[in-house]
């Protein structure tokens, strides 16, 4: 394998102070070794049977950690986001759900909490690890232990669980490449489903008049976003690729890592100017990196140019 400073530089922490290289290096050991973990296990899971189950250590940890998970204790936080992490297989959301009970011990815990991966966890998890396959009874078996759990701890978490494991199968249908599906998810947010209110075209008055050169009348701005909720309105776009390529959200995330007790993720890389009436068009501002920007410029393939300066 050969590495490329143009891709890998965040590899060698080149951009880095000694100390929050050696972090994030640790961090991403911890993750690896999770990692292999779940790939073992996703393996192990196609053929294991019920007997074979029964006599494994796993069959403890296993219930510990649905145990956990319905009481609420902190490996929720990390866990629980995935019982929603593919919106269009509800099957396969309860079977990656399964394959992470069945395979976080308290070491693999030990290290995501240890690294703050707590938060992400689930985005990692969904980004590594695609379609479960169970073997059927085995399955069945692990969905009657978490269900038996559930209504000997009478918790609200308890029962929203039993819900999704009581509801019809679904049917995986196929998936087009090219349509954007409402399932990434961006820290256990699934991507953002617009009201259909919300998208019924206005009727346009004056075809004479374009909406651009009507008087622009913006009355606030709004900046500060959640920048953890962008991959759920962008989802893993080049866009917002090139979003995190940027100076204004590099400079934030550097800024986050040596503030003492940063836990929100804030961005100004995303801006909202409101306009008076509904007459008029909400505009995003995005701020992306230069080069990445312009590749996105050059393919949209904009008609018409013009020079000018701009402070703002």
């Amino acid at each position: 394998m050969e590495f490329s400073l143009d891709h890998d530089a965040s590899l060698f922490g080149l951009d880095d102070a000694t100390d929050q290289h050696q972090s994030k290096l640790s961090a991403a050991n911890a993750f690896s070794k999770v990692r292999k973990a779940l790939d073992r296990n996703n393996t192990i899971l196609k053929t294991l049977t019920v007997r074979q189950f029964s006599k494994r250590k796993t069959n403890k940890n296993f219930i510990d950690n649905v145990t956990k998970l319905v009481q609420k204790d902190e490996k929720s936080r990390a866990i629980w986001p995935l019982l929603y992490a593919d919106s269009l297989d509800r099957n396969n959301s309860i079977d990656q759900l399964i394959l992470v009970l069945f395979t976080l011990t308290d070491t693999l815990w030990n290290d995501i909490k240890d690294n703050s991966l707590v938060n992400i966890f689930a985005e990692l998890y969904s980004r590594v690890v695609g379609d479960v396959n169970i073997f059927p009874e085995t399955r069945a078996k692990l969905v009657d232990i978490i269900k038996d759990i559930c209504h000997k701890n009478m918790t609200e978490d308890g029962q929203i669980l039993l819900g999704q494991l009581d509801a019809p199968r679904t049917k995986r249908r196929r998936i087009d490449p090219y349509e954007r599906e409402p399932c990434i998810l961006s820290r256990g947010i699934p991507v953002i489903n617009l009201r259909p209110e919300c998208l019924v075209p206005p009727e346009i008055d004056h075809l004479d008049i374009p909406p651009d050169h009507v008087p622009k009348t913006v009355v606030v701005q709004f900046s500060g976003a959640h920048g953890g909720r962008l991959g759920a309105v962008l989802a893993d776009s080049p866009m917002l690729k090139a979003m995190k390529v940027g100076r204004q959200w590099c400079w934030e995330r550097q800024r986050d890592a040596v503030t003492p007790g940063a836990t929100e993720m804030r961005t100004d890389a995303i801006i909202a100017m409101i306009p008076d009436t509904p007459t008029q068009d909400i505009t995003f501002v995005l701020r992306v990196g230069y080069w990445a920007g312009w590749e996105i410029t050059k393919y949209l393939g904009f008609g018409s140019s013009g020079d000018m300066e701009t402070t703002t």
